[in-house]
């Protein structure tokens, strides 16, 4: 993702730090988790790898734990995640599906989906 706006200079671009997840990309561990525990964002935008109606999953704790620091500093909480995540577990429930403001899915929801998640958060269909 940084190197897709790094040259561009309608953003500036702030970089956490922490021990690096190569699989996903992803900076966490203690390091990360102070730093977005002490700041504010209007918007957070996670990918998970799964949710049901009461939990946000991911597989890693380490990842789960940032990510959860991240939702938790933003005034507006999104997830984001296909179709095929919906209603499926992985190893680390991370947040409380209740406290998230949007989900962002795909058009190929379905509609006992968007009813069972519509009860519990705002959906961003594409």
């Amino acid at each position: 993702m940084f190197n897709k706006f790094k040259s561009d200079p309608r953003f500036e671009i702030i970089l956490i730090g922490g021990s690096y997840r190569n699989k996903t990309g992803a900076f966490v561990g203690t390091i990360a988790n102070d730093f977005i525990a002490n700041i504010h964002v209007k918007k957070s935008f996670i990918g998970v790898n799964g949710l049901d109606k009461t939990s946000v999953f991911t597989s890693n704790e380490d990842e789960g734990l940032t990510q959860r620091y991240a939702l938790n500093s933003a005034e507006t909480r999104y997830i984001v995640a296909d179709h095929h995540k919906l209603d499926k577990k992985d190893f680390y429930g991370f947040y409380p599906l209740q406290e998230v403001d949007y989900l962002i899915t795909d058009s190929a929801i379905s509609d006992s989906q968007k009813e069972t998640f519509g009860k519990h958060v705002q959906l961003l269909i594409d």
